[in-house]
């Protein structure tokens, strides 16, 4: 048995063509999250070989600085 506050409502059961709709939206935020993932570590990659190779030296103190420049990345982030 659940205990709810008055104000907090009871939600509704979904209905069987709701429930394939929700379950829809479900797969596609865990493929889209996937897809996120995947980018940042190819991201990451790049950016990896981006400074061991020194592509930021060409008048920034760091990759940090470049980034910062090029992308918008904050150097605190």
């Amino acid at each position: 048995m659940s205990i709810r506050p008055p104000d907090i409502p009871t939600p509704l059961q979904p209905t069987p063509p709701r429930i394939a709709e929700l379950d829809r939206l479900g797969d596609e935020i865990a493929e889209l999250s996937a897809h996120l993932e995947a980018a940042t570590a190819r991201l990451l990659a790049l950016i990896r070989e981006f400074d061991a190779r020194g592509g930021w030296n060409t008048g920034f103190r760091s990759c940090a600085a470049w980034l910062s420049w090029r992308v918008g990345l904050d150097l605190g982030a």
